[in-house]
């Protein structure tokens, strides 16, 4: 019997040979989201090929349209959430590869060539998104992972790698995860997350949501304090600017309308919590696309 990662989402990754210390786990997902805040024991590699979402990883919150790439390092907590449909009624398409820090290890410990990556493993403990040119490269190769076994394989995610070290990328959280996380932080931080991106359109008092995610005030504090380095009102303020830029991005709706719909009751707190997680106010954010 071959032996086996198990996720912590509760699926399992196979040995990518009998016998192997190395493991790869391969999903294809066409299907709604959300995933609950989580975090792994092992690297992440998420392809979106088609669709939009959002999502937080550590304190950074913000959208992305396919195909785009992440890479986590184990520990690295998540989440993403869309309605899982592009405009047409088709699902989101993604692709996720998960492989072992074994195979990270062997390189380290082995072979010369892993200094070439060595900068995105690194930081891949905060998060990494890359840019669109090196997507089409790379979902053709994971196409090929799944058919592949032993040290073909390694090869594989290994040339993923290569490419990815080569390609231009943004480092996403700020916080360093805390390697020792307790799962039932995750649990309780993903209430919270879940609570909030349900009901941020409305006034909610920390009071509220503390209640309804059976915890105390301050320690719903602590734990965001402690994984995002927000605030109660900071969080929520991010999914709220998050469902604003989302809103000016697609629609041609006003921009009070927009502020109003998610959560803003002060127009001129609206623009000034814009300009401060953007850099950009409305108006300029916008002027990028073409809804005039």
């Amino acid at each position: 019997m071959q032996a086996r990662i198990t996720h912590d989402n509760g699926s399992q990754l196979e040995p990518i040979s009998p016998g192997s210390s190395c493991h790869v786990g391969v999903l294809s997902a066409a299907s709604r989201w959300p995933y609950f805040y989580h975090s792994h024991n092992c690297f992440e590699l998420l392809i979106i090929e088609e669709g939009h979402c959002h999502y937080k990883i550590g304190n950074f919150a913000a959208g992305c349209g396919g195909p785009t790439i992440f890479l986590f390092a184990p520990s690295v907590p998540h989440t993403f959430y869309t309605d899982g449909f592009l405009p047409d009624g088709r699902k989101i398409r993604s692709r996720t590869i998960w492989f072992s820090a074994d195979i990270i290890e062997g390189m380290r410990t082995r072979m010369p060539e892993y200094q070439a990556i060595r900068p995105i493993i690194a930081r891949s403990r905060y998060g990494l998104q890359f840019n669109q040119q090196v997507c089409a490269q790379i979902v053709d190769i994971l196409h090929e992972v799944p058919r592949s076994d032993g040290l073909f394989g390694i090869a594989l995610v290994m040339r993923i790698l290569a490419l990815l070290s080569e390609s231009h990328s943004w480092q996403l959280s700020k916080v360093l995860p805390d390697s020792d996380v307790d799962s039932r932080d995750l649990e309780r931080i993903s209430h919270i997350d879940n609570f909030l991106r349900t009901h941020y359109r409305s006034p909610i008092l920390l009071s509220e949501c503390a209640h309804a995610c059976g915890m105390s005030e301050s320690t719903l504090n602590i734990l965001l304090k402690k994984h995002f380095r927000q605030t109660f009102l900071e969080y929520l303020n991010s999914i709220r600017i998050n469902a604003a830029k989302e809103g000016l991005e697609k629609s041609n709706h006003s921009i009070t309308d927009i502020a109003l719909d998610c959560g803003f009751s002060s127009i001129p707190t609206f623009n000034r919590r814009f300009k401060q997680m953007t850099g950009d106010s409305p108006s300029t954010f916008r002027k990028r696309f073409d809804y005039h």
